[in-house]
C-alpha cells in the first residue's frame, strides 16, 4: 500500500511529523483501514503520544476483526452455495 510505503520512507528519514500527515490524509479520503491505523498508532507512539497511539491501535484491531468476520460470513456463504446439493452430514458418512 503506497500510503504505508511512503510513511515507512519517511520514517527511516526521521520525519515523524510527515509520516503521520501521509497517513492521516488517506484516512480523510478513506473509509478506516486496520494498517494505516496501526502504521499511525505505531507513528504516535514514537511522538510520545500514547494516549493517542493506544486509541488508534485499539481501531487498528477493530478493523481487523470486522474484516476476518466478513471474510468468514463469504467463506461459510461461499461453501453453503458449493454444498447447497451436498446433504447434510454427508461429508462424515
Amino acid at each position: 500500500m503506497l500510503a504505508i510505503r511512503t510513511a515507512d520512507h519517511l520514517l527511516e528519514r526521521e520525519e515523524p511529523a510527515a509520516a503521520a500527515d501521509v497517513l492521516e490524509r488517506y484516512l480523510a479520503a478513506h473509509p478506516p483501514h486496520g494498517r494505516i491505523l496501526q502504521r499511525l498508532g505505531r507513528v504516535r507512539l514514537m511522538q510520545g503520544r500514547a494516549a493517542e497511539a493506544a486509541h488508534l491501535l485499539e481501531q487498528a484491531l477493530d478493523c481487523r476483526s470486522t474484516a476476518t468476520l466478513a471474510e468468514e460470513v463469504v467463506t461459510l456463504s461461499t461453501d453453503g452455495e458449493r454444498n447447497s446439493t451436498t446433504p447434510p452430514n454427508a461429508a462424515a458418512r
